[in-house]
């Protein structure tokens, strides 16, 4: 009996373990766990503030992680995408790791004014060496609260500062990319990141919902 249980465990050890040094070399090194919006919800004009969780596996990494925050200005145009903050992590301890991403509200000058309210999007990324990993997007909805005459007659000129902002937190769009996580191989253009914005605004922020997963785990 022990025998043949042995022998069922190697095989299927043999059966579940990659095939090759490439495929060892791309398994997902961090995995997000848990976004948190801590300041939500909030003002147009007030700052992100996020905390973000994750599992870094063994063997862990060499190099730092890249995390971005976007807003999508315009379903139209990414001309009108800004890039709110960046922040570099590391070194990454393997097991769980934690911290607050802050990010500045965007510009509204460059928002055109039909998107300044409404539905919009704002995407959380992550790179390790150029290369994006992971994205994870979250509806952003702009009003003026319960101020029910300005909501059925809004001004010509929007005064950002009466404007709130409810992030859709318990919805998450997570979008994850095979990468190389080898050290020191050669930065390249980053092709994922590139595809999926064109995807929000080739086929308008309503794609964005149908083609992104629920769940960040």
């Amino acid at each position: 009996v022990v025998v043949r249980f042995l022998i069922s465990s190697i095989i299927v050890g043999l059966l579940w373990a990659p095939n090759s040094l490439t495929e060892v070399q791309n398994m997902a090194r961090v995995v997000v766990t848990d976004v948190q919006v801590l300041n939500n919800p909030g003002k147009f004009v007030d700052t992100f503030k996020l905390q973000i969780t994750f599992d870094c596996i063994h063997p862990g990494l060499q190099g730092e992680l890249e995390w971005k925050l976007i807003y999508v200005g315009s379903a139209d145009n990414q001309t009108h995408d800004q890039l709110l903050d960046s922040v570099f992590v590391g070194p990454v301890q393997v097991g769980k790791n934690s911290f607050i991403f802050e990010a500045p509200a965007p510009n509204p000058a460059l928002i055109p004014a039909k998107d300044l309210l409404e539905i919009t999007v704002v995407l959380l990324t992550c790179c390790y060496q150029g290369r994006e990993f992971v994205r994870i997007g979250y509806y952003v909805n702009n009003d003026f609260g319960d101020n029910q005459e300005m909501t059925e007659n809004p001004p010509d000129e929007v005064d950002v500062n009466l404007v709130h902002r409810t992030i859709v937190a318990n919805q998450p769009r997570v979008t994850r990319f095979n990468i190389s996580w080898s050290f020191g191989d050669s930065p390249r253009a980053d092709e994922n990141h590139d595809k999926g914005l064109d995807m929000i605004h080739e086929n308008s922020i309503d794609a964005f919902s149908d083609s992104m997963d629920l769940s960040i785990r």
